[in-house]
Protein backbone atom coordinates (compact mmCIF):
# COMPACT_ATOMS: atom_id res chain seq x y z
CA UNK A 1 0.00 0.00 0.00
CA UNK A 2 0.98 3.70 -0.64
CA UNK A 3 0.28 7.23 0.10
CA UNK A 4 -1.24 9.06 -2.03
CA UNK A 5 -0.91 13.05 -2.09
CA UNK A 6 -3.06 15.48 -4.36
CA UNK A 7 -1.09 19.01 -3.44
CA UNK A 8 -3.56 21.20 -5.06
CA UNK A 9 -6.07 19.68 -2.22
CA UNK A 10 -4.51 22.28 0.52
CA UNK A 11 -4.00 19.14 3.01
CA UNK A 12 -1.34 18.85 5.03
CA UNK A 13 0.96 16.01 3.58
CA UNK A 14 4.40 14.28 4.59
CA UNK A 15 7.05 12.17 3.00
CA UNK A 16 9.32 10.11 5.67
CA UNK A 17 13.09 10.53 4.59
CA UNK A 18 14.17 7.95 2.51
CA UNK A 19 10.60 6.70 0.99
CA UNK A 20 10.36 6.01 -2.95
CA UNK A 21 7.83 8.64 -4.43
CA UNK A 22 6.98 8.55 -7.84
CA UNK A 23 5.42 12.06 -9.55
CA UNK A 24 2.76 11.16 -11.59
CA UNK A 25 1.64 14.16 -14.33
CA UNK A 26 5.35 15.61 -13.28
CA UNK A 27 5.80 18.07 -16.39
CA UNK A 28 8.41 20.28 -15.97
CA UNK A 29 8.96 19.05 -12.04
CA UNK A 30 7.40 22.09 -10.90
CA UNK A 31 7.03 19.51 -7.46
CA UNK A 32 10.63 17.73 -7.75
CA UNK A 33 12.05 21.20 -5.20
CA UNK A 34 9.04 20.38 -2.87
CA UNK A 35 9.48 16.49 -3.02
CA UNK A 36 13.27 16.71 -2.56
CA UNK A 37 12.93 18.75 0.54
CA UNK A 38 11.34 15.64 2.38
CA UNK A 39 14.50 13.71 1.37
CA UNK A 40 13.24 11.10 -0.72
CA UNK A 41 15.35 7.40 -1.27
CA UNK A 42 14.38 7.72 -4.77
CA UNK A 43 12.24 9.43 -7.06
CA UNK A 44 10.47 8.51 -10.53
CA UNK A 45 8.62 11.23 -12.68
CA UNK A 46 5.98 10.18 -14.90
CA UNK A 47 4.86 12.06 -17.40
CA UNK A 48 3.45 11.60 -21.20
CA UNK A 49 5.26 14.35 -23.05
CA UNK A 50 8.91 13.59 -23.18
CA UNK A 51 9.90 17.09 -24.28
CA UNK A 52 8.72 17.75 -20.28
CA UNK A 53 10.88 14.93 -19.31
CA UNK A 54 13.75 16.34 -20.96
CA UNK A 55 12.86 19.87 -19.36
CA UNK A 56 12.89 18.19 -16.02
CA UNK A 57 15.51 16.28 -16.28
CA UNK A 58 18.07 19.03 -17.55
CA UNK A 59 17.11 20.64 -13.82
CA UNK A 60 17.46 17.48 -11.82
CA UNK A 61 19.31 14.83 -13.52
CA UNK A 62 18.61 12.85 -10.46
CA UNK A 63 15.03 12.07 -10.74
CA UNK A 64 14.02 8.33 -12.58
CA UNK A 65 11.91 9.77 -15.78
CA UNK A 66 9.48 7.50 -17.08
CA UNK A 67 8.00 8.58 -20.48
CA UNK A 68 4.48 6.74 -20.50
CA UNK A 69 1.39 6.76 -19.63
CA UNK A 70 1.11 5.45 -15.50
CA UNK A 71 -1.22 2.73 -16.09
CA UNK A 72 1.45 1.23 -18.79
CA UNK A 73 4.20 1.70 -15.75
CA UNK A 74 5.49 -1.33 -14.38
CA UNK A 75 7.53 -0.98 -11.24
CA UNK A 76 8.15 -4.24 -8.89
CA UNK A 77 5.22 -4.72 -6.31
CA UNK A 78 5.61 -2.08 -3.41
CA UNK A 79 8.06 -0.51 -4.77
CA UNK A 80 6.47 2.96 -4.19
CA UNK A 81 5.94 4.81 -0.91
CA UNK A 82 3.87 8.02 -1.99
CA UNK A 83 2.19 8.92 -5.25
CA UNK A 84 1.59 12.33 -5.77
CA UNK A 85 -1.28 13.10 -8.52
Amino acid sequence: SFKVIVPASGHEFEVAEGETVLDVGAGTGILIPLIRKYRPGFLYACDLSAHMLARLKSNDSAVETLHADVRDVTLPDRSIDVVFI
